[in-house]
C-alpha cells in the first residue's frame, strides 16, 4: 500500500503517527481480563519454551480461547497485538483531537476477534478500539 501511495505522489501529504502499545485497561474496553491475561501468559510460555513453541501453541487452553488452527499463537503475541490495537487508538485520538481529517491503521481490521477469543487470525479486535474511543 505504501508503494501505491508513493506512486501517486501522495506521501508528502501524509503524517505518520508513531504507535504506542494499548494498555491492558484500554484492551479491557472490549476484551475480557481472562483473555488478555491468557494471551500475555502465552507469550511468556512461548518465549521461555521457544524450542517447544509448536506444542504450546496447540494446547487445549489455546483452543479454548480460539487461538489455534486459523489463528495460531506466535512469539511476542501480546506485545505485537497490543501495538496493533494501540495504533488504532492513536488514529482515533488524532481524529478526535483534530490533528488529521483521515486516519488509517493498515493493520487494523484484518481479522475477526471476539470479546474473549481470537478467530481467523484476529487476536485482539484492533478496529473496535477506534470505535469505542
Amino acid at each position: 500500500m505504501h508503494q501505491l501511495i508513493g506512486a501517486y505522489g501522495l506521501l508528502p501529504s501524509l503524517k505518520r503517527i508513531e504507535p504506542t502499545a494499548a494498555s491492558d485497561a484500554e484492551l479491557r474496553h472490549f476484551h475480557t481480563a481472562e483473555y488478555i491475561d491468557f494471551v500475555r501468559q502465552l507469550e511468556t510460555k512461548m518465549t521461555e519454551n521457544a524450542d517447544e513453541a509448536d506444542e504450546v501453541s496447540w494446547s487445549e487452553d489455546c483452543e479454548a480461547f480460539g487461538l489455534a488452527y486459523d489463528c495460531p499463537p506466535f512469539q511476542m503475541i501480546h506485545r505485537t497485538i497490543s501495538y496493533l490495537a494501540g495504533a488504532s487508538l492513536g488514529a482515533a485520538r488524532a481524529l478526535v483531537e483534530g490533528r488529521c481529517s483521515l486516519a488509517i491503521n493498515w493493520f487494523g481490521g484484518w481479522h475477526h476477534g471476539r470479546r474473549d477469543e481470537g478467530k481467523r487470525e484476529k487476536l485482539f479486535s484492533v478496529d473496535i478500539f477506534s470505535i469505542l474511543f
